[in-house]
C-alpha cells in the first residue's frame, strides 16, 4: 500500500513538472526576439534582454521611450497592471468574485479613482504626456497581442482587456498617496483606547518617536484635541491581495568624502511583502537621447522610482507623512438627512455606485450608497472600516482635495543635478517618500515628498467637525524633513522620525522604531569611507541594536527561574546578530513576541487588544523604553491578587517560549536556530500552500534578520515558525565612479507569468547575498544580451 501511495505521489509530481514545462513553452510565451510592429511609435525602438530578462529599452526620442516602456511592462507584468487598476478602482470583484467585495467597497468609498478622474484634466502638458505615452504602449499590447496575455489572466476571463487611460495611471499614484501618507488606523486606534481606557491611560500608551540626530523635540505632537466619543475600532478590511504595497525601507547617500571611490554613492533597499512571486518591483533600463538610466519602478508607473541616470542617483523609503484626518459629526435630530457641523446643519451629499460581482451564475450586483460631508466620505457607514458606534466619521485625504498640474516623477529621468531633482520632488504630491539623492558633482540630499496639511490643532486623533477648518495650508515643500550636503558626509533614512530640531509642524505620529537607523549611524559614523561592496554588505547587516540593550536584561529576568534559566544562558552567549544560525536570536524574538501581548491583554478588551497589537509601530518603541527602564504600570497583571513585576511577566513568557521551541523545533537547543524559527517562503499566486507550493514557487528558506535589523526580516506572529514576509525586495548601490553599471538584485524576476524562467531568475543570487550588474553602458548591454527585439512603427 505504501509503495502505491509513493508511486501515486511521484506520478502526480511528474505530471506537474511536465505540465509546467508544457505551460512555459506553449502557453506562456511572448515575443522577445525579431521584429514587431507597434503602431504607437514614431521611430524604431530596440529592446535587449539579458539572461535575467531585464529589458534595456533604446529609443530615439523620449515619447517612444515611454511608449516602449508601457508595452514591455505589459508583456512582462500584464497581470499586475490589470489587478492594480481594478483594486484601485474597486472593480476586482468583477474578476475574482465575492472575496474582493470588502476591498472594492473600501476603494469606492475612499474615492481614489474618482479623485484621479478629477485631477487628470488639470495636468500640465508635460505631466499628461508622460502618462499618456506610457498608456499608449500598454494599450498597444492590450489591443494587438491578446494571444500573448498571461494564462493567469485568461483563466480569470480576461481575453480582451479594457484600454488604459491617463486616469488609470494617475489612480495608481492616488492609491500610493493613501497607503503611504497615512496614520488613519492610528487615529482610530487612539480614539478607541481613549474611549475604553480613559485619557490618562491613552497618554501612557501614545507612540514615542525619537530621532537620534535631534536635540530639541518637535513643537507639535498632534494630540491636542482628544475627545471622549464612545467609539470602538475593529480594524479596517485589508485591500485585496496583490494591491500596490506599503513601503518600508532603508536608504543612505554618501558624499565623496565618505565614499572610498571619491564619488557620491546611493544605496537603497525597499522593504515589502516579498513572499509572492515575482515581487512588486520591476527592473528596467531606459535609454534615449540625453537619458541613460537603470533602476526600478512598479507596473503602472512610468519612468523610475529608484535608480541612476547620467546625472543623478536616487532611492526611496516610506516617510509616513500624515495626509489624512478623520472628522466626527452627529446626525441633526430634526433633519436625519443632515449632519451637524458646529452650529450648522448641512445636507449629506449622496451618490450611488454598483459593484458587479462575479458568481457561478454570471454576475450579481451590489448597490453601494456613499454619503459625504464637507470633509469627505462617511467611512463609518461601511463595516469595512471597522468603526462601531453611532457617530458620523468622515475621512479627508489631502490629495483628494488639492490637485496641482505637476506630478514630479516625470522629471526624474531628465534632472541634471540635485537641485533640479529636489525641485521635482517638491512637485511629488501623491507619494510620501523619503528620497535620498546625489549628483555627478558630489552633492547629496534627502527630502520628504507628499502633501502634508498644516493643522490649527490635532492630526493624530479624530477631530470634532466645526465651522472652522483645522487645515490652514500645507507644509512648504522646502520645509519638509530633509537636508543637503551635511558636514558628516552622509544622509539616511529607515522609516524613522527624521524631523529636525524644534520642527515647527505636526508631520505625523506614525514612524518606525529607530533601531535600523541607529545601526546605520554606528557604521557610517565610525568608518572614514565605505566602498560599494561595504555599502552592499551593510544592507545585509543583521546586528540587532534593540537586543544589544534588551537581551542582557531579558537574560537576568529569566535566570531566576530554573525552568527558564537555560534560555538565559543561550542569551548570554548570543552576539546580538540575527543570523540564520543563531540560537540566541530565536530565544530573544520568541520571548519578546509572547511577552509583548501579555503585558497589555489584562488591560484591554479582546477586540481592542487585537487591534493594538497589530499596529506595531504604535506600541513598540514605548514598550521597549518601559522594558529598558524596568518599571511600568503595564507590568502588573490586573487579573491577579498579587503585584507582578517585569521578571514575573518575562518568566511567564519564557516558559511559553520554551514550550513553543521544544514542541516545534525539538528538545535539543542546537535545533533552535533563527533559520528554523523563522522562514521565508516564496510562493506562486496560483499555489500559496499545500501540495505543489514549492514546485510552482521559489521554496522555503531559512529566515535571517528581523524587524530591527538593516537586513530586514520583518515577520508575522500568526504561526510558528514565524513567517518572514517583509524583506528587501530590491537592493541597489549606485556609485558615480562606475558609469558601466549599478550593483543590484531582486528576490524574484521580471515576469509575472507562471513557469516562465524569468519569474524568479534572480532568486538564487539574492539568497546568496550577491549582486548582479544592471548595465548602463550600451556596449555591455549588447555583450550580455540574450534576446533582442526591434519595435517598428507602422508603415
Amino acid at each position: 500500500m505504501k509503495r502505491i501511495v509513493l508511486l501515486s505521489v511521484a506520478a502526480i509530481a511528474l505530471g506537474l513538472v511536465a505540465s509546467t514545462i508544457w505551460y512555459n513553452y506553449f502557453l506562456n510565451r511572448y515575443q522577445v526576439d525579431g521584429q514587431l510592429e507597434l503602431t504607437a511609435l514614431e521611430q524604431p525602438v530596440t529592446v535587449h534582454r539579458d539572461q535575467y530578462g531585464i529589458p534595456y529599452i533604446h529609443a530615439q526620442n523620449y515619447a517612444d521611450l515611454l511608449r516602449a516602456q508601457g508595452f514591455i511592462t505589459a508583456q512582462d507584468r500584464m497581470m499586475h497592471l490589470e489587478m492594480f487598476r481594478r483594486i484601485v478602482a474597486g472593480r476586482l470583484s468583477e474578476l475574482v468574485g465575492e472575496s474582493a467585495l470588502d476591498s472594492d467597497i473600501r476603494a469606492r468609498v475612499s474615492g481614489y479613482y474618482q479623485a484621479a478622474k478629477r485631477h487628470a484634466p488639470l495636468l500640465s502638458e508635460d505631466a499628461r504626456s508622460f502618462l499618456q505615452w506610457y498608456v499608449e504602449g500598454i494599450n498597444a499590447f492590450i489591443e494587438n497581442r491578446q494571444d500573448e496575455y498571461p494564462l493567469e489572466l485568461k483563466l480569470l476571463g480576461v481575453v480582451d482587456a479594457e484600454p488604459w487611460t491617463v486616469t488609470d495611471a494617475l489612480s495608481i499614484l492616488y492609491f500610493g498617496s493613501s497607503i503611504h501618507g497615512t496614520n488613519l488606523k492610528g487615529e482610530l486606534l487612539s480614539q478607541a483606547i481613549r474611549d475604553e481606557l480613559g485619557e490618562e491611560t491613552l497618554q501612557a500608551l501614545l507612540p514615542i518617536n525619537t530621532n537620534p540626530d535631534r536635540r530639541k523635540a518637535p513643537l507639535k505632537t498632534g494630540y491636542d484635541n482628544i475627545q471622549n466619543l464612545s467609539m470602538k475600532f475593529a480594524g479596517m478590511a485589508p485591500f485585496a491581495e496583490g494591491a500596490p504595497p506599503l513601503f518600508g525601507s532603508n536608504n543612505w547617500v554618501l558624499s565623496p568624502q565618505k565614499s572610498a571611490s571619491g564619488h557620491a554613492m546611493v544605496t537603497n533597499d525597499p522593504h515589502l511583502d516579498g513572499s509572492q512571486l515575482p515581487g512588486m518591483m520591476y527592473p528596467v533600463g531606459l535609454f534615449a537621447p540625453g537619458i541613460r538610466s537603470i533602476g526600478l519602478t512598479m507596473a503602472g508607473i512610468p519612468g523610475l522610482l529608484i535608480g541612476r541616470t547620467d546625472h543623478v542617483a536616487f532611492g526611496v523609503t516610506n516617510a509616513y507623512g500624515d495626509s489624512q484626518d478623520t472628522y466626527i459629526a452627529q446626525i441633526d435630530p430634526s433633519r436625519p438627512e443632515h449632519y451637524l457641523q458646529g452650529d450648522s446643519s448641512l445636507p449629506f451629499k449622496t451618490h450611488r455606485e454598483t459593484i458587479r460581482i462575479k458568481s457561478d451564475k454570471g454576475f450579481r450586483e451590489h448597490a453601494l450608497e456613499i454619503r459625504s460631508t464637507t470633509r469627505g466620505p462617511v467611512i463609518s457607514d461601511h463595516e469595512v472600516f471597522g468603526i462601531h458606534g453611532d457617530l458620523i466619521i468622515s475621512a479627508r485625504w489631502a490629495a483628494n482635495n488639492h490637485h496641482r498640474s505637476e506630478i514630479g516623477i516625470n522629471r526624474f529621468l531628465t534632472a541634471e543635478n540635485t537641485q533640479q531633482f529636489e525641485e521635482a520632488i517638491h512637485d511629488v504630491d501623491l507619494l510620501y517618500f523619503n528620497f535620498v539623492f546625489a549628483d555627478r558633482e558630489g552633492n547629496i540630499g534627502q527630502r520628504a515628498s507628499g502633501l502634508v496639511p498644516t493643522r490649527v490643532h490635532g492630526g493624530a486623533t479624530p477631530t470634532l467637525a466645526s465651522n472652522e477648518d483645522n487645515w490652514n495650508g500645507y507644509i512648504p515643500k522646502h520645509e519638509m524633513p530633509g537636508g543637503r550636503n551635511p558636514e558628516r558626509g552622509w544622509l539616511g533614512t529607515a522609516n524613522h522620525d527624521t524631523r529636525g530640531d524644534a520642527y515647527p509642524y505636526y508631520y505625523t505620529s506614525h514612524f518606525a522604531p529607530n533601531y535600523r537607523y541607529i545601526r546605520m549611524m554606528e557604521v557610517l559614523d565610525s568608518n572614514d569611507t565605505l566602498s560599494p561592496q561595504q555599502s552592499w554588505d551593510l544592507m545585509r547587516d543583521n546586528r540587532n541594536t534593540l537586543a544589544v540593550k534588551l537581551a542582557p536584561l531579558m537574560a537576568n529576568w529569566l535566570r531566576g527561574d530554573p525552568q527558564t534559566k537555560p534560555l538565559a544562558e543561550l542569551l548570554d552567549s548570543w552576539n546580538y546578530f540575527d543570523h540564520s544560525d543563531s540560537v540566541g536570536a530565536s530565544v530573544f524574538h520568541t520571548v519578546y513576541e509572547i511577552m509583548a501581548p501579555l503585558l497589555f491583554e489584562d488591560e484591554m478588551s479582546p477586540q481592542l487588544h487585537s487591534q493594538f497589537m497589530k499596529n506595531r509601530y504604535y506600541w513598540q518603541q514605548r514598550l521597549d523604553y518601559a522594558l529598558l527602564a524596568g518599571s511600568s504600570q503595564w507590568f502588573d497583571d490586573q487579573r491577579t491578587d498579587t503585584v507582578e513585576g517585569i521578571k514575573d511577566i518575562a518568566v511567564q513568557a519564557g516558559k511559553q517560549a520554551l514550550t513553543q521551541l521544544q514542541e516545534t523545533l525539538g528538545a535539543e537547543s542546537d535545533n533552535w536556530t533563527w533559520g528554523n524559527a523563522s522562514k521565508m517562503v516564496f510562493v506562486s499566486p496560483l499555489r500559496k500552500k499545500g501540495l505543489g507550493r514549492d514546485l510552482l514557487g521559489g521554496g522555503e528558506h531559512p529566515g535571517r534578520g528581523s524587524h530591527e535589523t538593516l537586513n530586514r526580516g520583518a515577520y508575522t506572529i500568526d504561526n510558528f515558525p514565524f513567517d518572514t514576509k517583509y524583506i528587501a525586495v530590491a537592493r541597489i548601490v549606485a556609485d558615480f565612479s562606475d558609469d558601466e553599471k549599478i550593483m543590484a538584485v531582486i528576490p524574484a524576476g521580471n515576469v509575472a507569468r507562471q513557469g516562465h524562467p524569468w519569474m524568479m531568475s534572480q532568486l538564487d543570487t539574492y539568497l546568496d547575498g550577491k549582486w548582479i550588474p544592471w548595465w548602463r553602458n550600451e556596449r555591455r548591454i549588447v555583450e550580455h544580451a540574450q534576446h533582442t527585439l526591434t519595435l517598428q512603427p507602422s508603415r
